[in-house]
Parts: C-alpha cells; structure tokens; sequence
C-alpha cells in the first residue's frame, strides 16, 4: 500500500507545531519576567530596609532620576526642592537615601565610620586626587602635607599676594572706566574678572608664582574650569567610556582639560629644574613643593609624578573655582537685596578711608555684617550643592528614626542642611543677619563640607573673599544692568528676588555666565 500522499498530507501539520511552540516558550519566558519585575517592584515598594523611609515612588525602584539631574545639571535645585517635599531624610535610589538635618550631616562627615562612596572616583581625572581618594590613611597623609600651606599663619605672610590681586583688578577696572564715554560708569563681567584674580592669588599658594591672568585677559582659566569639570561630571554618570565618547562629540572639551595638565607639568619640571639647580634660593613653602618632597617619603605617604600632576592642577581649579563663584553669588544675591548691599557699603565706609587697603584682621575685627553676608550667600547658594555621598558602616546606624543598614549609600544633602526648616528661620530668604544674632549658626553651614576631610584651603578662601569683597565695596559701586533679566523687582514664587539661574558641573555656578554676570561699577565717592 502506497502511505506517500498520506505523509505528504500530514508532514505540513506536524511542523506547522514548531512555531507554536517557539511562541510558546516566549510567551512563558516574557510572564517569568514581567512576573519578576512585578515582583522586584513589590518588594522595593513595600519590604525592601528603606521602604518605609520617605521619597518618591521611582526613586524606591531605580536611581535614574538622580542621575538624570547629574547629567542636566540641575542636582542641587532638585536637592533642595526635594529637601522641602521628603523632609530631613528621604530616599533617593533603592540602596540610597539623602540627609539634610545639619546634625546627621555632622555625624556623617565627621566621622572616618562612614567611608567615601567609590563614585568619588569620577573626580580621578588622570590619577587619585585628596577629595577623590577612598582611603582615609592616605586622605590623612595628603591633609597632614599640605595643611602648614593653608594654616593662617602661613597664610598671614603672604598677605601681599591678595593685596596684588586686589591692585590688578582695580587697575583693570579703573583702566575700563577710564575708557569709557562718560568715565563714570562701565559694565563690567565680574565672574570673569573674579575667576582670573583667584586663579592670580591661588597659583603663588600651590607652584609659587602668579600668571597676571587677569592683566593679560587669559580667558582660559574659564576653558579649563569648563573642560576639566564638565569630564568630571561626564564621568560621574558614564564612568570609563566618558573619555571615548567626549573625545568624538566634546572634542573642544577635551582639549581644554588636556591644556590645564600640560600648563601643571610645565610648572611642574621648572620646579624640577630649579631644585637641581645651584643657584637656587630658599626652598619654597608652597603646595607643589610640600607634594614633591612626598615623592621620597616612601611607604609613610607615596606620591608619583602623576600623582603631583593631578594634585596640582585639582588644587588650581578647586580654588580658582570655589572662591569666584562664591564671590560672584555674594556679589549677585547683594545686588538682588539692595537694603543689604546698602548696608554692607555703610559699614565698610565708615570703618576705612578710601585709600586704607582692609586686612582680613580689620575685616574679622570691624566688618562682621559683610562676613555675614558672604556666610548667608554661602548658605542660600552652596557651591557643592548637591550631595556628598557617604557609606553606611559596619552593623548600620538610625537616623531620623530609621534604621540605615550597612552598605546603605548616604548622600549629605548640602542644599537640603541649607535651607533647613528647624535650623534656619525662612530659609529661602537671604537675610545675613541671622550670623550676626547667632554668631554659632556659621557652624550650620557646609560649604566647605565637615570634618577631617574638609577643604584643605578653606582658611585662604576666607581670607580672600572677606577682603577682595570688602575692598570691593569701600572703593565701588555696583548696579544691576537695567537690560539684566534679574533685579529686586523680579520675584520668585516664594516672594523673593529671582536668582539667575544655575548648572551643576561637581561645583554650582551661572548657567549663563555671558549675559547674568554683568555689572555696572562706578568709582565711589571719597568722603
């Protein structure tokens, strides 16, 4: 019997199964997944250690929106709106919460329990830096060499380098005045001008000489400031392939970092050269010096050539960076307030003739409202911004009645500390005064973080904003541009002057530099 047209009949309905049964297979694999997603997603709502502390839904599940605003650059607003909305802890990621209440702040940065968190690492552009470095022996070890170059005492015999600083930028402004139409007023860009005097002061603390930036118009201290924090931030979210993917679509970016190592090494063999020379001076006392000696201090603390390299230029950009946009934000929430700028220029007038040059002791001893002032716009616009991540320690910690188990990433919420409810009284307002009621309430502020590994250079940065600031104001008047976008008559929806707005590359600064830090300075009046 012939069975050839029978198999012929049924071989089509035998195969026509494989499909079916592919189909089949995906249809069980996708229920799997979507069954354990459900399932991820029900424990991290409800059973996961940090469930029950406050924060929004997503952040329960994924860190996304974190980084997103990493990468946007808006961490700090996020930071401190977030602040307003959770409260004094609340979740930012599965495995994340942020702390704003200053004395969980306090406990955090002030003790070695809580270890950096590795993301610290992004801020290694070519080696280790002091603020990137997780290990706390060799954090210690850098503090302890370069501490006696930002002691005061140090700093108090080269007072002359603010002093010089403070005479280049009057030249350069009365120069500006000088060729303007009516000489009596002209617009200035004072974030540039800043940026350029701070890097002029901080160079002859960290390689032993300045670079008349400011005299000679050298913009690129702003290229590099840009090129080397915009990678940071690119490598904070992207990690290793930050590098590759900024070289093809960021190449300017690149460039501009890559010209701050070459300007540090330059520095850095002249030094070498000096030093071997015989006709050589006295040895230096600076940071690069301080760094170089630790080349031979072998396993007490090790540093390499690229180790110094990274040292030098993280502490060029650190402290050009920090003390102008500091300055420039004093200078700018004044401005906004003008009863307070009126009253800053009051008491520094009546205090020093014209032609007095104001020491930091005449200001600390006789000028505590401009102190106040640069305090109150330290706390109201932190330059760290955002959060200052820690690690929970062996065995957890309670907080804000939560218990934080080991591991648990703790971002220090500055932004949040800032503008705590319980700490400050309407937090959103910019009132120097609450320093001068409660001298104690600048222990409240964070701006150059807390603890053993606090800036290295905060003693300087005081010294130069309290007396390029108050010079500022015996010597000039300021006013807001009439086409500025901001003024005391430009409100936010809380009721206050509207602030320029800011971008987040690791430090918080203009994001539209060109056309908000204008202003018109006038020669005051001698009396």
């Amino acid at each position: 019997m012939d069975f050839s047209n029978h198999f012929k009949l049924i071989e089509p309905r035998a195969y026509r199964w494989v499909p079916d049964l592919a189909t089949s297979r995906l249809a069980i694999a996708g229920s799997i997944s979507v069954g354990l997603l459900l399932l991820y997603l029900f424990y991290c709502i409800f059973f996961a250690p940090l469930s029950k502390i406050p924060g929004s839904l997503l952040s329960k599940i994924t860190p996304a929106r974190s980084y997103l605003h990493i990468l946007q650059g808006i961490s700090a607003q996020s930071a401190r709106e977030d602040y307003f909305a959770y409260g004094d802890i609340y979740t930012i990621g599965p495995n994340t919460v942020s702390i704003s209440n200053p004395s969980d702040c306090r406990k955090v940065l002030g003790s070695p329990e809580f270890s950096k968190h590795p993301i610290y690492r992004g801020l290694s552009v070519i080696e280790d830096v002091m603020i990137s470095t997780l290990s706390e022996g060799d954090a210690r070890a850098r503090h302890k060499r370069l501490g006696h170059v930002f002691t005061h005492s140090n700093l108090s015999k080269l007072d002359d380098v603010i002093d010089r600083g403070i005479d280049a930028l009057f030249k350069k402004w009365d120069s500006a005045l000088d060729q303007a139409c009516d000489k009596q007023a002209v617009e200035i860009n004072y974030l540039w001008h800043f940026m350029m005097t701070g890097f002029d002061i901080v160079s002859v603390h960290v390689v032993g000489r300045s670079f008349a930036m400011l005299e000679k118009d050298q913009f690129r201290v702003m290229d590099w400031a840009s090129g080397y924090l915009s990678f940071v931030t690119a490598k904070f979210v992207l990690g290793h392939v930050a590098k590759p993917l900024l070289k093809l679509f960021r190449p300017g970016m690149m460039r501009h970092k890559d010209d701050l190592y070459a300007f540090t090494n330059q520095q850095i063999q002249e030094r070498r050269m000096h030093l071997q020379s015989e006709k050589r001076a006295e040895m230096p006392r600076d940071a690069l010096q301080s760094l170089l000696q630790a080349e031979n201090d072998g396993a007490r603390f090790s540093m390499t050539p690229t180790k110094v390299s990274a040292e030098v230029a993280a502490l060029l950009l650190a402290g050009t960076v920090s003390t102008s946009q500091t300055m420039c934000y004093a200078l700018h929430y004044m401005l906004l307030n003008p009863a307070t700028y009126r009253k800053a220029v009051a008491e520094v007038r009546s205090a020093f003739p014209h032609s007095h040059t104001i020491t930091y002791l005449e200001c600390k001893e006789h000028l505590p409202y401009v102190e106040a002032c640069i305090y109150e716009s330290m706390r109201v616009h932190a330059i760290a911004g955002a959060a200052l991540p820690r690690v929970a320690p062996t065995g957890g910690v309670f907080m804000q009645g939560h218990f934080i188990p080991q591991g648990t990433v703790i971002a220090v919420n500055i932004a949040g500390a800032h503008h705590h409810k319980g700490t400050w009284e309407t937090p959103r307002a910019f009132v120097p005064e609450r320093f001068i009621a409660d001298p104690e309430a600048k222990k409240n502020v964070f701006a150059f973080s807390f603890g053993a590994r606090s800036c290295p250079g905060r003693n300087l940065a005081m010294r130069e904003l309290l007396v390029l600031f108050s010079n500022m104001l015996k010597n000039y008047d300021f006013e807001i541009p009439k086409d500025s976008l901001f003024g005391p008559d430009v409100l936010d929806e809380h009721g206050h002057a509207q602030p320029m707005p800011s971008v987040q590359a690791v430090m918080v600064g203009p994001k539209h530099p060109a056309r908000d830090c204008r202003v018109v300075i006038r020669k005051a009046v001698q009396i």
